[in-house]
């Protein structure tokens, strides 16, 4: 595992496993921002005014989306209820190496020290449950989520996680109105997708990246 800087200032890593970075080094933090903050929680948020929102997150990872999201969560006084499934987590040497550009740096070292396999209050509005294991065996909730982060190793890197059966499972675990967000735009994904039922929108990407994806159930 390898750390390396992004154009925005703040940090990825590269997985020798699956030959490919956490992150854009476009800017990790502004990819985040953009594909599971500003096109998903955001858009829900605004589209549908919810007073509790469940999120589950395909990919852990460095904790960078689920620190956007209690940062979202507290400045717009909303309750998340936020599921997230690794099955490599980084290891906490590497962790502490990690330095975003967070306004709260404290929240970062939360929700890593966080125990996993249990709820963990981060704030009076964000509940964070973090999983270890593989989501192609997890048995997750049918109609109970509000918004999927699938932020797996793309699909030349982790070919699993993109297989139809596999968005059949999101695509089941959604509430009516919900959403997915992902930085994949490859047309067969976006197909599959709108073969299982999601109505997709291929949007304008971060830096870096000309598009990305949104399906909505």
């Amino acid at each position: 595992m390898q750390i390396t800087p992004t154009a925005d200032g703040n940090p990825t890593l590269y997985s020798e496993q699956f030959a490919s970075h956490y992150h854009s080094v476009n800017g990790s933090m502004d990819e985040s921002n953009c594909i599971f903050i500003e096109n998903n929680l955001a858009y829900y948020t605004a589209n549908y005014l919810p007073n509790i929102i469940h999120i589950f997150e395909m990919g852990f990872g460095t904790g960078l989306n689920a620190c956007l999201a209690v940062q979202f969560a507290t400045e717009n006084k909303i309750n998340i209820i936020y599921h997230t499934i690794e099955l490599y987590p980084v290891e906490k040497s590497i962790i502490e190496q990690l330095h975003f550009k967070f306004p709260n740096r404290e929240v970062f070292k939360q929700i890593h020290d966080a125990a996993w396999e249990t709820a963990i209050i981060i704030n009076p509005y964000f509940t964070l449950y973090k999983h270890e294991g593989d989501f192609c065996k997890y048995d997750i909730k049918s109609n109970y989520y509000n918004i999927f982060f699938m932020d797996a190793f793309g699909p030349d890197h982790q070919p699993a996680m993109w297989e139809e059966i596999i968005l059949q499972k999101i695509y089941n675990s959604l509430l009516p109105n919900g959403v997915l967000t992902t930085f994949s735009a490859r047309g067969s994904f976006r197909r599959a997708l709108q073969h299982i039922g999601f109505a997709v929108e291929r949007l304008p990407g971060p830096v870096g990246k000309r598009h990305i994806t949104r399906g909505v159930k």
